[in-house]
C-alpha cells in the first residue's frame, strides 16, 4: 500500500486574501510579521504542483519568487 504524502499549508484571513487575488503578479507591502516570505514558498509549493491551467500543460514551466534583498 503506497502512502501520499499531504502537505499541510495553513494561512491567515490576509495570506488567504492575496493568494484568491486573479492578478499574475502580486505586489505586497506589509510589516515584518505578516508572513510575506512564508506566503510566497507556500504559493510556489502550490503552482509548483499544479498539472495545467485553462487547458495547458504546466509540467514543463518553472515558478520563480522575485523579491528584494538587501
Amino acid at each position: 500500500m503506497a502512502i501520499e504524502p499531504t502537505l499541510k499549508l495553513d494561512f491567515h484571513k490576509s495570506q488567504i486574501e492575496v493568494l484568491q487575488s486573479p492578478h499574475r503578479f502580486n505586489v505586497l507591502v506589509a510589516g515584518r510579521r505578516f508572513g510575506k516570505t512564508d506566503l510566497a514558498i507556500k504559493k510556489t509549493i502550490i503552482e509548483g504542483l499544479r498539472e495545467e491551467q485553462d487547458g495547458r500543460s504546466l509540467l514543463d514551466i518553472g515558478v520563480w519568487i522575485v523579491g528584494p534583498t538587501f
